[in-house]
């Protein structure tokens, strides 16, 4: 094994270890907002490591209450959880089988983001179901078996670019984050700007673009994260392809009290709207909602571009909004 290759063994080992302890850290002082993010996070790894292609299924409202992740096609799931005692393993299993889940996947895994307290649990079956149980260190230890460099490499840039550190914390992280914006060419197309006839147009919205990253870029992560959850979870008005909204009564229940302190660090720079009389059409009575509108000359709303250029790609949108990777608006 080459000396690049054991350098890169030991980022990823370090970084998952210091993933689990701010996970503890986090359980003890009763916080658990980290948690929702790992999945999105661990998915990229698992999918990298085994060529899955996992997807969450806690994005809107979930079918699948016992498992975090699934790839339908390969009838694997996973539930990527820091509760680790028996009980909750066992629950999970009774739930799966429950709701007939057992009918769609022929294996359940569960990710324990730390140590197994108490007696140790074992992988095995349950009728026609295997499940295998494993913690992030077993993870990191996988890993560590793979020969083919190129997965590593794979994986490294997965777990130092999408998990920073900054001063001992990861909530903390500082202002100023790089950023990958060279070209909004695809932006452009979408909104059908003509090259000859708009290049003015053109230049302004770049500049736009450039101005909008660079504002994304002077929020810390947890703003960011805050941030692409709304943009996820928010809609179009009616009849209006740049307001984006959703209505506070939703942000109230969807969201920590952490993340509703985040989300008016969000309204307090101007990123997010408090609109308290709100109406998604003529017809419909006012309500106060969270309003997404980023300002442009184009009467373009980035968000709602960001959005639909994404699709239903969360992977996408998270890598654009958190990790400031842009380099898919590029042909």
């Amino acid at each position: 094994m080459s000396t690049r290759t054991e350098k890169m063994l030991e980022e990823i080992r370090s970084r998952l270890s210091r993933i689990a302890t701010d996970i503890r850290m986090d359980n003890i002082a009763g916080l658990y907002d980290r948690n929702g993010h790992m999945e999105r996070f661990f998915k990229q790894i698992l999918n990298a490591l085994y060529g899955l292609n996992l997807v969450s299924t806690n994005i809107k409202f979930s079918n699948y209450p016992a498992i975090d992740l699934k790839d339908a096609t390969r009838r694997v799931a996973y539930q990527v959880t820091s509760t680790n005692t028996s009980q909750k393993i066992t629950h999970t299993i009774d739930t799966f089988h429950k709701n007939g889940l057992d009918k769609e996947f022929d294996s359940l895994n569960f990710l324990i983001l730390r140590d197994i307290e108490g007696p140790k649990m074992r992988s095995g079956s349950n009728t026609t179901v295997d499940y295998d149980i494993f913690t992030i260190y077993d993870l990191s230890r996988m890993i560590s078996d793979l020969d083919d460099e190129a997965k590593i490499s794979e994986i490294r840039d997965i777990v130092m670019i999408e998990y920073l550190v900054s001063d001992g914390s990861v909530i903390n992280v500082k202002a100023g984050a790089k950023y990958n914006l060279t070209s909004i060419q695809r932006l452009i197309d979408q909104a059908r700007l003509d090259p000859k006839s708009e290049f003015k147009e053109i230049e302004i919205y770049g500049n736009e673009v450039e101005e909008f990253v660079k504002e994304l870029s002077n929020l810390t992560i947890e703003q960011r994260t805050t941030l692409y959850e709304l943009v996820v979870k928010c809609q179009l008005k009616n009849n209006d392809y740049k307001t984006l909204y959703l209505s506070s009564a939703r942000v109230q229940v969807e969201f920590t009290a952490r993340e509703n302190l985040v989300i008016n660090s969000l309204i307090d720079n101007g990123l997010v709207e408090l609109d308290r009389e709100f109406s998604a059409s003529h017809f419909e009575p006012e309500f106060v909602a969270l309003v997404m509108r980023y300002p442009s000359e184009l009467e373009l709303n980035i968000f709602a571009e960001l959005k639909k250029f994404a699709a239903d790609d969360v992977d996408l949108l998270q890598k654009m909004l958190i990790s400031l990777n842009f380099d898919c608006l590029r042909i």
